[in-house]
């Protein structure tokens, strides 16, 4: 009976061993990013480590909740560490990786991974939810696994602009730099010319209202 209570003990601290959890992962509410446009989503992220596989799986939850009409192309990680292997595991319906380019470049790090569909029936809409799993091969460093954050490529502006951003440890971060396309509503970088005449005729006609404020107070004086 002992033995038995013994093998039972020890077969319990193996399972426990096997599938560690990495840490108290971060949930995120309703955190929006992007600087054009806005794109908002509440979630989470959670890792665990299994050491069976030698895989670190990376879990994450989230809610569309944007405005009504915008899509979330594509979800995945940022933050992941230089040189590792990852996968796409599962997501929802329509869902595959990894998508070239679609979690990268306009401000998110170049280190990303993401699951994408180029289906707009498919993806996730304003209020929708969706869980994505993925692995990364070996057991990260705590600070590893504290830079790991959630990226989003969302379709958010008129004609099929797209904005993306991501969250880490609950705060927005890496807002993708808006390319400013007038059809996407975002401001001009460069005034036109007539903005620029108006601009300096203002700024003329208050140095001259200036001017005579200040000859008329040294007549008065």
């Amino acid at each position: 009976m002992k033995f038995l209570k013994s093998t039972i003990a020890a077969a319990a601290m193996v399972g426990t061993l096997a599938v560690t959890p990495a840490r108290a992962d971060f949930i995120f509410t309703n955190q929006c990013g992007g600087q054009s446009f806005s794109t908002c989503a509440s979630g989470s992220l959670a890792t665990s480590y299994d050491a069976g596989t030698g895989l670190t799986t990376v879990t994450i939850n989230i809610t569309h909740e944007g405005t009504n009409g915008e899509l979330f192309k594509a979800v995945g990680i940022i933050g992941i560490p230089a040189g590792s292997t990852v996968a796409f595991v599962s997501g929802p319906t329509g869902y595959a990786g990894p998508p070239p380019q679609d979690l990268s470049g306009g401000g998110l790090p170049n280190d990303q991974f993401g699951a994408s569909t180029n289906d707009q029936g498919e993806m996730l809409a304003f209020g929708e939810s969706g869980t994505f799993v993925f692995t990364i091969q070996g057991q990260l460093t705590q600070q590893q696994i504290d830079a790991l954050g959630v990226g989003v490529h969302a379709i958010s502006g008129p004609n099929n602009c797209s904005n993306k951003y991501g969250v880490v440890n609950g705060t927005v971060v890496d807002n993708a730099i808006p390319e400013n396309y007038a059809e996407c509503g975002g401001e001009t970088v460069i005034p036109e010319p007539i903005t620029m005449t108006l601009l300096a005729t203002g700024l003329a006609g208050m140095g001259g209202a200036g001017f005579l404020r200040r000859k008329k107070d040294e007549e008065i004086g």
